[in-house]
């Protein structure tokens, strides 16, 4: 039998076992707590833009830097900008010379520190580093956490932060792969500690590639713990459930397992994100595949996931535009204040008035019912309607213009920046000016995205002189 499939406790069964999920009635009430990405304390929730290609101020290229912005009522308004050290002296790390190497590809927040504080956690391939809170905004943290010994090489964007163990606080965990092209593993640092704790995932047939292509966190039965859902390619493409994910044996049970007639497969291609689209008051676990076209939602109970999906949506033709090297943003949350998450999907290679690879984001709305593709509003630089290509006269949301190459969508957060409890939806844009890049930040309103009110973030105006692909990697 297939190591992936061997279910590792009965709590952990139980939480898969739910065949009968109710998408509820009414309207949607109970929803789970928002993000909190406020990193200065007052009270408005901030963004981390990740620049790994930046180089240091008297280094290499590829170094890396995150962009910190501040929110407020009126949007993003001053910002931090932050590198890592710059001797490399990283403990079990130093020396090494990559070490410092595309720092902000990871991006993620929690309190790991135990303060009651939100602290942001940006990582490289090979190493993290905790920014804590400050009153003067954030303060680079001497607290570090190392993966000594271990390659983390194309699972890049994958670090998640959450409560995964019994033990009160944030921990931190990534898929990684052990060495290099010896098998991936999930690695994690909890409660506090500087070293890894490694837990490997099955063997694969081919271990020249990394095998989790997607990830996401959330808790689905509400008992205060974080779940880690990720899709896993290797020798079969399967959604797995690890709870916790550092404990032997594997703690992993399988949702769904690639099949050439299967609409709700996981894919290659296929993105992960959590959030409570019913509104019930537990996460559910939402799976886009592009290459079919598809939208999948299972939904969290108290007594955890369903073994099939709750929604299912097939045939989605603005989704899968046929050029699947692009990446596909994904992000749930609550923009219209109901209660019940949305969902954003960016997709960055739609073309756009005839101009290819533009790029578009479509945000469908949550309720108690689950997602409502009816109300779906798709947005590009040039407007916001109800149709991937709405008739004039057009709705122009966004300052900018759609252009080739744009990239609009290419990767997508929702986040209450101006505090007002309806998320804002930010959307990358690294092809922008010849793959400078720039972010548009579209208000969140009782009837959705809104057409007025849009900022327009370029690296230039926040400090950064040299951006490359500015957009790519949000925290989200």
């Amino acid at each position: 039998m297939n190591a992936k499939r061997i279910m590792g406790s009965a709590a952990l069964l139980a939480l898969a076992a739910n065949l009968t999920v109710s998408t509820g009635t009414g309207t949607a009430t109970a929803a789970t707590a928002p993000k909190s990405f406020d990193f200065n304390g007052d009270g408005y929730n901030d963004m981390a833009i990740g620049l790994p290609q930046q180089a240091a101020p008297t280094g290499s290229a590829n170094t890396g830097m995150v962009a910190v912005l501040y929110g407020g009522p009126n949007g993003f308004s001053g910002q931090k900008l932050l590198r890592p050290p710059t001797d490399c002296s990283v403990p079990s790390v130093a020396g090494s010379p990559y070490a410092c190497n595309f720092w902000g590809e990871q991006l993620a927040a929690g309190d790991v520190t135990k303060d009651g504080r939100t602290d942001l956690v940006a990582g490289s391939r090979w190493y993290s580093i905790v920014n804590s809170w400050s009153s003067a905004g954030i303060a680079q943290n001497k607290h570090y956490f190392t993966a000594n010994g271990y390659n983390g090489w194309e699972n890049r964007g994958l670090l998640r932060v959450g409560q995964f163990d019994n033990q009160p606080g944030a921990d931190i965990v990534k898929p990684m792969r052990a060495y290099y092209f010896s098998g991936d593993g999930m690695i994690g640092w909890y409660n506090g500690a500087a070293e890894a704790t490694y837990q490997a995932l099955p063997p694969v047939a081919n271990p020249s590639y990394a095998s989790v292509v997607a990830s996401a966190s959330g808790d689905v039965n509400g008992d205060g713990k974080t779940e880690l859902v990720y899709v896993n390619a290797g020798d079969t493409i399967d959604l797995d459930v690890m709870s916790p994910p550092h404990t032997s044996p594997l703690q992993n049970v399988v949702l769904a397992s690639a099949t050439p007639s299967s609409q709700s497969a996981p894919q290659k291609s296929s993105r992960l994100e959590m959030g409570d689209v019913n509104g019930d008051g537990n996460d559910d676990v939402v799976l886009v595949t592009p290459s079919l076209g598809s939208l999948q939602v299972w939904y969290g109970s108290p007594t955890g996931l369903a073994a099939a999906p709750g929604f299912s949506a097939n045939g989605l033709t603005w989704l899968n535009t046929g050029s699947l090297a692009t990446d596909r943003g994904l992000s749930v949350g609550d923009v219209n204040g109901d209660g019940a998450a949305d969902i954003a999907i960016g997709v960055a290679d739609a073309t756009v008035s005839g101009k290819a690879g533009a790029g578009m984001v479509a945000v469908i709305p949550g309720s108690a019912n689950g997602p409502v593709l009816t109300g779906t509003q798709y947005i590009t630089q040039d407007s916001l309607g109800s149709t991937p290509a709405p008739a004039p006269p057009l709705v122009d949301p966004v300052s900018e213009q759609s252009k080739a190459s744009d990239g609009f969508g290419y990767n997508v957060s929702i986040i209450d920046v101006t505090g007002d409890g309806k998320g804002e939806v930010i959307v990358g844009t690294p092809g922008k000016n010849s793959n400078v890049g720039m972010l548009a930040v579209l208000r969140g309103s009782a009837t959705g995205v809104s057409a007025t009110g849009a900022q327009v973030v370029h690296p230039g105006g926040v400090g950064i002189t040299s951006a490359t692909r500015f957009g790519v990697f949000l925290l989200r």
